[in-house]
């Protein structure tokens, strides 16, 4: 992990802090009781979206967990777990934002579809915390 930056840390907390958000607003807005239009929901997902690609983009190639899983080759696997959830993650996003496209109305199955979809990314950001908790405790442990 030394050779990973504050700087490259900051950001991918911010990436993350963001597309929580993000995901926070779609969740609400795919609530049946929400009643909101496809139109919102397009535009809950469009910044989700941004915020993904931005976040595993921040973690990927040359990125943060990258940089980890060289650093620490017993981080090897998990990272490459990770790596292919998020292109699953990624090809989800793509096949509903296909979907919204091509329906009018919200109906039941999109919703199930994008609580599903969050609830995958929200899994799969708290294996990467666990990930980077176990890393950082790692170095602490090291460092006495």
């Amino acid at each position: 992990m030394q050779g990973t930056s504050s700087s490259i840390f900051e950001a991918v907390r911010q990436a993350h802090r963001s597309l929580m958000e993000n995901l926070h607003k779609l969740e609400k807005a795919v609530r049946p009781e929400a009643g909101t239009s496809m139109d919102e929901i397009r535009n809950c997902l469009e910044p989700t979206y941004t915020h993904l690609t931005e976040h595993f983009r921040l973690e990927e190639k040359d990125g943060f967990l990258d940089d980890l899983r060289r650093c620490n080759p017993r981080f090897e696997r998990i990272t490459l777990e990770l790596f292919n959830e998020h292109r699953d993650l990624m090809w989800s996003i793509n096949e509903i934002r296909g979907e919204i496209l091509t329906e009018s109305r919200v109906n039941e199955d999109l919703r199930e579809k994008i609580q599903t979809w969050i609830g995958q990314v929200r899994r799969h950001e708290r294996r990467e915390t666990d990930l980077i908790q176990e890393a950082v405790d790692t170095d602490i442990g090291t460092k006495d």
